[in-house]
C-alpha cells in the first residue's frame, strides 16, 4: 500500500504517528482513505470543496502533484507521499 510521510506539524493529529499506509490507486484515493482514518487532519489537508489547501504541497517520489496530475496522480503498492507544508517568515 502506498506510505503517506507525516511532516512534525501534522503528526498531533493522527497520534504522533510518523507515517502512515493507506489503499487507493490516486494520490486522492489515499488522502481521502487518509483523512477517513484520521479525522482530526482533514480541514489541515483539505479545503471545503475538497481541493488539497494551498499551504500544502503534495510529492509523489518528489515529483509535486501539481505538476503531474493532481490528485488524480496514480500511485502503487511502493508509492511514497509526502506531506510539505508551507514555511511562512521573514
Amino acid at each position: 500500500m502506498p506510505l503517506i510521510l507525516i511532516p512534525t506539524t501534522y503528526r498531533k493529529y493522527i497520534g504522533e504517528k510518523s507515517e502512515s499506509v493507506c489503499e487507493g490507486d490516486t494520490v486522492g484515493e489515499v488522502m481521502r482513505a487518509f483523512v477517513s482514518t484520521y479525522p482530526d487532519i482533514k480541514t489541515h489537508l483539505f479545503d471545503e470543496r475538497g481541493n488539497i489547501r494551498s499551504s500544502i504541497h503534495v510529492f509523489v517520489q518528489r515529483q509535486d502533484i501539481k505538476t503531474l496530475q493532481g490528485l488524480d496522480t496514480p500511485v502503487h503498492a511502493e508509492t511514497k507521499i509526502r506531506l510539505i507544508p508551507a514555511i511562512a517568515g521573514g
